[in-house]
């Protein structure tokens, strides 16, 4: 009886050790399936950029559809030296307009504005929202001195 209880045991263990065997089998040929799957993403990528590449490099090789020619009419108007000069005073008062509208608020205090002639507009220093009060004070005060920036 012993015996035949040892025996059982064993065949239970070789049973148990198969069914352990064949389920990571099961997961051995999942794995598998999985990795030819990723390896076939992996090729399709590879096409996807080597094209891409080929595009670029065509696109690259063509001449810019658009030269750009200095005397074309987007150069900015030429100012007088008297136009410059009342632009130039015009700018700095308004400026200081801007500063003593609001004494104790930094960006107004901040605010500064300069004529790049390189652009022929007139730039100013705000980069942030808080400072766009100051900006349209300084925008109004302009075009009520016959300057308007738009």
């Amino acid at each position: 009886m012993k015996l035949s209880k040892q025996i059982s045991k064993a065949v239970l263990l070789v049973l148990i050790l198969l069914l352990a065997a064949c389920s990571q089998n099961d997961q051995l040929e999942s794995l598998r399936e999985h990795l030819t799957d990723q390896q076939k993403q992996i090729d399709i990528l590879k096409e996807s950029v080597s094209t891409q590449a080929e595009a670029i490099t065509k696109l690259q090789e063509q001449p810019s559809p658009v030269a750009i020619d200095p005397s074309s009419s987007s150069d900015p108007q030429k100012l007088t030296t008297n136009q410059l000069n009342q632009l130039t005073d015009v700018i700095a008062e308004c400026v200081q307009t801007v500063h003593e509208a609001a004494p104790n608020d930094n960006f107004f205090q901040q605010f500064d504005a300069y004529y790049n002639p390189t652009t022929g507009r007139v730039a100013n220093n705000v980069i942030y929202v808080g400072g766009r009060p100051a900006l349209y004070s300084f925008q109004k005060c302009m075009s009520n001195k016959g300057w308007p920036m738009s």
